[in-house]
């Protein structure tokens, strides 16, 4: 209940506000003979407290010394009393000699000391106060009470409630007297009951089923195990009719012009078995006889404590659940064709141009989404042209007779034609205005381009280091046909030092310290350099890469390295450095060529000796392939051990990249294909070829969901008679390279050693033949993940890997293909550049000797 002087004090200002006469100034007691208006001789304040005399006189611009009247006197009482500040204001006008004197009575507006939302069992406190101060709902302290908006903060915390299927929901607010001048906002909160959607019921629909319609329903969704996740399961009415939006769009886009959805009915269905009714306050203690101040005093504070435990406990009490049954009864109309279309207001473009624009065709069945499509396009290609304001509409005139034809005539608004004017960057603290701005194909001065802006922006969120916080604010110069824009956003720190550990599949247990950045000194280049140490391996790497090389569109970069490893199957130490030059082709095409110098041996090997008991008589006349056959293995070619060889090479490479971001991608495509050419004409020892072609696809699905898809394949092949380095090979399975769940590089072929004789007995007959993993001359890799992102750093994964790599003896055999499932926790850290990875799975088809790890530990990309 409102304070009671609310009842008395707004209605006197309203009307000392609106009545021309009323304004209560007590009248002259003549009016001077001259005929001159009275001067102002003196200005007062009476009642303020909390504010000051100076602080009120900022409110009015009355002084002493100007002209009186009484239209002054009223127009100055409503500056008063719109401030705010005042439950009630009055003036009097005081004849004094040589004029009047003004006299501002008033009674302060009580101020906020403390605001108490209580304690909602479905909403947290904290989760109200970010929601208020999003929607600039705040009741600030020390400000003077604004009861206007305590009753629209009451409707938000209801609105909350209810939009997590609470309804019913009461939110009552109380303002508590404090001392002198100040008071508490204290809200109470009774939770509505929690009522889940049962069952939604269409009648009378034909061309769609009902659960085609359900499925419309981007927000909406029956009870069940999807509820779970995403509270889509959860009933709110006005996100329940919002969704019949889709439905009727649906209906429209099947010519139903007449379609009409009845509001929704909803039977509800109470939980078995009543809610207890709420235990009886307490009582009060007892009053003893002759009770001391004293005592009283701990009775009475008891008391106040027992009561107050009273209410949080009533206050966490709700309702049973209940479930709701929706009816949606649906009058789907006739179907209507398309008559005539007809396009009007274009002096830009041909009619004849926009309207081919359109993709409906007379005769044909209306297609509201259709229509909406070629009026977007006809918007898309005026924005290209500059006119960024045009704007088109549509109108549909259904013909008599009842012949169910609509003529179609979209009119078109062209407006003015823009140019780009200033284009500012907030938010960039340590990136260069000029490293942002030179990711926009367009510049100031020339013709705007809807189209080209919008590849800028996403070129930015590309770059990684620097995303954009809300959308480019785009304002029309007064009195000139340019647009100024500003892009707002924030550093995304992405510069990572790094000193610690960790495990890999690669690498086993190790020690590493690390500097990487995309955004060096803010100029947008690439600086890497790692030392790792560990049980298998230890690397040393200082790369450098300038994108935009002296302002140009050119890319120049370098690196050099130094790095052991011992995989499960042999070691490898190299050293050596690369260059690298590069282009962009276009807003997202660009070409890289590199040239890699490498100095490596490798050694060792797990060596397998086959029975050759297991075959038949006359094995040694037999192929590769039978024996493979007959082992169920597959082979690959022989392989010998080098030492202290080189490869020299060079690494064209072109890529098509639109992914929105390169750390946290969910939109894009990314298309790369690269061919390794390594050969003795460029100084090196060995000789091939080694092209390799990757597709990445990332779509999003709802509004925190993705898909991801990747597919990716190679082949190698040697020239001029060499071998193939056994480390240049494709071995695959691990978390870097997948599929998933398989021991990192566990798929692999097997092949015989060459230089290596087969084990004989002592009367010289072949008993054991010498294999080993060798790697294979081609591969292919497919990768699929639904990503729902839980939580900011926390994303939930569920994957589906399918690759092999294969032998040159056995070819591309598609039945040799493995599969592995499973689910991973992807925590997106700021310490670290990737992603670490918690992973789960199991080999769809397991097989005996297969080299599995069902649980994997992991930082880095999935692909």
């Amino acid at each position: 209940m409102r304070p009671l002087f609310l009842c008395w004090a707004v209605p006197a200002a309203l009307v000392l506000a609106m009545a021309a006469p009323a304004v209560p100034v007590a009248a002259s007691q003549d009016v001077e003979a001259s005929g001159q208006a009275p001067r102002i001789v003196d200005v007062r304040v009476e009642g303020n407290k909390r504010i000051t005399d100076a602080g009120f006189f900022r409110l009015t611009s009355l002084r002493t010394g100007q002209d009186y009247s009484d239209e002054t006197v009223r127009r100055q009482f409503r500056v008063i009393w719109s401030s705010g500040l005042f439950d009630d204001v009055w003036v009097e006008s005081l004849d004094a000699t040589g004029g009047k004197v003004i006299v501002f009575h008033v009674v302060e507006r009580p101020v906020v000391i403390a605001v108490d939302f209580g304690k909602s069992p479905v909403v947290a406190v904290s989760a109200i106060e970010d929601h208020l101060r999003e929607r600039d709902l705040e009741i600030h302290l020390n400000q003077p009470i604004d009861r206007e908006r305590i009753r629209a903060v009451e409707e938000e915390i209801k609105r909350m409630h209810e939009e997590k299927g609470f309804l019913g929901t009461e939110v009552h607010s109380t303002i508590v007297a404090g001392q002198g001048q100040t008071q508490m906002v204290r809200f109470q909160v009774q939770a509505g009951a929690k009522t889940l959607i049962k069952k939604i019921n269409f009648e009378g629909n034909k061309i769609f089923k009902d659960s085609q319609l359900k499925d419309l329903m981007p927000n909406t969704i029956e009870t069940g195990f999807k509820g779970i996740f995403s509270k889509k399961d959860l009933y709110h009415p006005a996100r329940f009719s919002a969704d019949l939006e889709a439905v009727r769009r649906a209906y429209l886009s099947k010519g139903r012009l007449d379609i009409s959805l009845k509001p929704p009915v909803a039977e509800f269905i109470h939980k078995k078995g009543a809610q207890k009714p709420p235990p009886p306050p307490p009582e009060p203690l007892p009053v003893p006889d002759n009770e001391s101040d004293k005592h009283k005093k701990k009775r009475v504070l008891k008391d106040a404590e027992r009561l107050a435990k009273y209410e949080k406990k009533l206050a966490k009490r709700m309702p049973p659940k209940r479930k709701a049954i929706i009816t949606v009864r649906v009058e789907e109309g006739p179907e209507y064709k398309v008559g005539e279309i007809r396009v009007t207001g274009a002096t830009v473009f041909d009619e004849s141009i926009l309207q081919a624009l359109i993709p409906l065709q007379s005769g044909r069945t209306f297609n509201a989404s259709s229509l909406q499509k070629g009026l977007d396009s006809i918007e898309s290609l005026y924005g290209q042209r500059g006119y960024f304001y045009a704007a088109t509409n549509r109108s549909l005139e259904r013909r008599p007779d009842g012949v169910h034809i609509a003529d179609v005539t979209v009119s078109v608004n062209e407006g003015e034609q823009y140019t780009l004017g200033k284009v500012e960057f907030a938010g960039n603290t340590s990136t260069r205005d000029r490293v942002l701005r030179r990711e926009l194909p367009i510049s100031e001065g020339e013709v705007f381009n809807t189209r080209l802006w919008q590849i800028g922006l996403t070129r930015i969120n590309q770059l990684g280091y620097w995303a954009l916080t809300e959308e480019p604010e785009i304002t029309p110069v007064h009195g000139e046909s340019t647009l100024d824009a500003k892009i707002t956003g924030s550093e995304q720190g992405r510069n990572e030092i790094q000193v610690g550990g960790g495990f890999s599949g690669v690498e086993g247990a190790f020690f590493q310290g690390s500097y990487a950045t995309r955004n060096f000194l803010g100029r947008g280049a690439i600086l890497q350099s790692s030392l790792q140490v560990g049980g298998r391996s230890q690397l040393i790497n200082i790369s450098y890469t300038e994108p935009y090389f002296l302002g140009t569109r050119n890319t120049v970069g370098g690196s050099i390295f130094a790095r052991e490893i011992e995989f499960t199957d042999f070691s490898r130490n190299s050293r050596g450095f690369t260059l690298l030059f590069g282009q962009r082709l276009g807003n997202f095409t660009s070409w890289t060529t590199t040239y890699r110098f490498q100095r490596f041996d490798e050694a060792g090997g797990a060596v397998f000796f086959f029975d050759v008991n297991r075959l038949p008589e006359g094995f040694e006349d037999l192929s590769l392939a039978d024996i493979g056959d007959l082992l169920d293995l597959q082979f690959g070619t022989a392989f010998g051990a080098f030492d202290k060889t080189t490869n020299s090479s060079i690494i064209p490479r072109i890529t098509y990249n639109t992914v929105n971001n390169p750390f946290r991608p969910t939109k894009g495509l990314r298309l790369r294909a690269s061919m390794e050419l390594t050969g003795s004409f460029l100084g090196g020892d060995n000789d091939f070829i080694k092209p390799i072609l990757s597709l990445v696809y990332f779509r999003p699905i709802w509004r925190k969901s993705h898909l991801a898809f990747h597919a990716e394949g190679g082949i190698i092949e040697p020239l001029n008679g060499s071998l193939v380095p056994r480390s240049e090979r494709f071995f695959l399975g691990g978390d870097v390279r997948g599929p998933r769940v398989f021991q990192t590089r566990s798929l692999s072929p097997l092949g015989p050693i060459a230089g290596l004789d087969p084990i004989i007995d002592t009367e010289g007959n072949i008993i054991g033949i010498p294999f080993s993993d060798v790697g294979g001359d081609k591969f292919i890799l497919l990768q699929s993940e639904y990503v729902m992102r839980v939580s900011d750093p926390l994303d939930l994964v569920m994957f589906f890997d399918s690759g092999q790599s294969f032998g040159e003896v056995t070819g591309f055999d598609l039945g040799e293909l493995r599969f592995s499932y499973g689910v991973e926790a992807r925590f997106h850290l700021p310490i670290f550049q990737a992603p670490m990875r918690l992973i789960w799975g199991r080999v769809l088809d397991e097989r005996d000797g297969d080299d599995i790890n069902s649980f994997q530990f992991s930082i880095g990309f999935p692909f």
